[in-house]
């Protein structure tokens, strides 16, 4: 038996009226017959990457741009700083679609290739019923990326895709199509400061401190982590708790959809990742009824670009699927997963939920036929359906695609430098994270300040690719760090002049000096054997409380007032 079939049934007799099957508004898709090439043959004013247009010419055959009709011309006082490219509404179209076209973009074979421009619209009517389609031409396919729906002014905002799963390794071009009902819904599209560029992951927190290890033996140790994350394969994620509480149907029968959603930018932390597996809780499955999982993009589902119709489904427990097509996440894009349900017959309650709550407008989206969406919440559910996806890391599918990370240039300069003087190359290694690279040349009397960047180096194929330098830990707006040294005078065995006990140390570490500090040592600092900040304070009466430390070694840099030394001591097990 059914748990809440009496609510089953209301809910979606409630749903089937308010689900007319009427069109809000029409949408026509663009139609043309195309021949082209699998390898065209492009002309020599193909355009060169990085492409950069600003529409400052004031002329569309500038940079080769192509416009299907007049509604298309160039806003010298309306860009975002300076002129822009518009879609005039006052065209007085109807049932349209309009296109802005670039000339041939001549393709690069590494780095992560990207899309920017800038987008602005000025709204009349609110209506839903206008929408800017951004496009790429592939391998002799348009496929859309994104579209933008007039649901009220837009001010000047940057949009940026990454496009490299498209368009890698083939030149191509993009466009913007306007299209929709009635061009007198809004005053106009604006577009301005479109690049397409390549570039290639950057080495993250780069970070630097002094070593001492004797008289006049001082190095410094910098750090920085890759830029991959070889995470492999995500837990399924979703918004049910993989638990199901029960079933939803039709009524009367007949086809509906469920799915859930990641707003743009939802997916960002997984960009580049792939859509490996999709997993759904399904019951019922009517004698001539059957199952499509789908994958769409963009606002309310606007772009389909997946489907499968699923078979040998087992009624009552989770059914999983692998995605047979390589998807690739961009993590600017809003996405949409689920299923349709078609020809459930009357009395078939197919779809599973989960506890709850919902996420509303999030983890409980429905339609009937082709209507509009709604959310399970707006009819009393508190429930997400049972709907989940599983993404991989690129490494899991086909890296033959993809760049090769070499390993990191290493570059310094000292004070008074007017630049940066490459100083040595490190290996990538498989599977880390996390680099420590010592410099030992170190010139004495040491230079008041010490500077380093760190960038990765890229190759695929017969192309190099030198990424941009790494940002520093705790300063990200800087892409170096930089060292004071304070004129610290080094003479002198210092180094034998200082002795840590006990060692191994239990709960507390002891300082003893000699002639050379004569005053006490006024601050420390502890790192892990990986270089690792771990804690730092002033010692209290040159004693430091170090029961809280891991059993392990450790490095303690000590500081007085006209000396630094380095210690290592192991930190033993406590006692039970």
């Amino acid at each position: 038996m059914k748990l809440f079939s009496d609510m089953k049934l209301n809910f979606f007799h409630l749903l089937q009226k308010l689900f007319v099957i009427t069109l809000i508004w029409p949408f026509f898709l663009h139609s043309q017959n195309i021949i082209v090439s699998k390898k065209p043959l492009y002309s020599p004013l193909n355009q060169a990457m990085p492409f950069f247009e600003d529409w400052e010419s004031l002329s569309f055959t500038t940079n080769n741009w192509e416009i299907s009709g007049n509604e298309w011309r160039i806003d010298s006082a309306t860009g975002n700083s300076g002129a822009s490219a518009m879609f005039d509404g006052s065209a007085g179209l109807t049932n349209y679609n309009s296109e802005l076209t670039c000339d041939w973009i001549d393709s690069v074979n590494i780095g992560t290739i990207r899309l920017s421009f800038d987008l602005m619209l000025s709204d009349i009517n609110a209506t839903g019923t206008e929408r800017l389609f951004v496009e790429v031409l592939s391998d002799s396919a348009w496929k859309a990326i994104d579209s933008v729906v007039n649901n009220g002014n837009i001010s000047w905002k940057n949009r940026t895709y990454n496009i490299t799963r498209l368009v890698k390794y083939n030149n191509f071009k993009i466009r913007f199509r306007a299209s929709g009902a009635n061009t007198g819904n809004i005053s106009g599209w604006f577009i301005d400061n479109v690049e397409l560029y390549s570039k290639c992951d950057t080495p993250q927190e780069i970070n630097a401190r002094f070593n001492w290890s004797g008289n006049r033996n001082i190095s410094c140790i910098i750090s920085w982590e890759s830029p991959e994350l070889p995470i492999g394969f995500i837990p399924f994620m979703g918004y049910d708790h993989w638990e199901n509480v029960s079933f939803l149907g039709l009524a009367d029968g007949g086809n509906f959809t469920a799915a859930i959603r990641w707003d743009s930018g939802g997916l960002a932390m997984y960009d580049s990742c792939v859509v490996c597996k999709m997993a759904f809780f399904i019951d019922d499955i009517s004698p001539n009824g059957y199952f499509t999982a789908k994958i769409w993009t963009g606002d309310s589902a606007a772009n389909l670009i997946y489907q499968k119709t699923l078979t040998n489904i087992q009624p009552g427990i989770w059914t999983e699927i692998t995605i047979d097509s390589i998807i690739y996440i961009n993590g600017d894009l809003e996405y949409w997963f689920g299923y349709d349900v078609v020809s459930q017959s009357q009395g078939q309650y197919p779809a599973g939920y989960g506890l709850g709550p919902a996420v509303t407008g999030y983890g409980d989206l429905v339609r009937i036929d082709t209507n509009s969406w709604h959310t399970l919440t707006e009819y009393g559910f508190d429930n997400n359906w049972n709907i989940e996806i599983q993404l991989a890391s690129y490494q899991n599918n086909d890296p033959s695609i993809f760049d090769t990370l070499l390993g990191y240039n290493i570059y310094r300069s000292f004070a008074g430098d007017t630049a940066y003087s490459f100083l040595n190359n490190v290996e990538q290694q498989d599977g880390v994270l996390y680099y420590e690279y010592e410099d030992s040349g170190i010139p004495v009397p040491v230079p008041e300040n010490i500077c380093y960047k760190v960038n990765a180096v890229w190759k695929n194929g017969a192309d190099t690719c030198y990424s941009e330098f790494a940002p520093a830990l705790n300063n990200p707006e800087e892409d170096h760090i930089c060292l004071l040294y304070d004129n610290v005078d080094i003479t002198g065995d210092t180094e034998a002049d200082v002795t840590v006990y006990p060692n191994p140390a239990g709960a507390f570490l002891h300082i003893s000096t000699g002639s050379y500090f004569k005053e006490n040592i006024i601050e420390y600092n502890i790192y892990d054997v990986t270089g690792r900040f771990v804690e730092g304070g002033k010692p209290e009466n040159n004693k430091i409380a170090v029961s809280n430390l891991n059993p392990g070694i450790y490095f303690i840099e000590l500081s007085a007032k006209d000396f630094r030394v380095c210690k290592k001591f192991l930190k033993k097990q406590a006692a039970p």
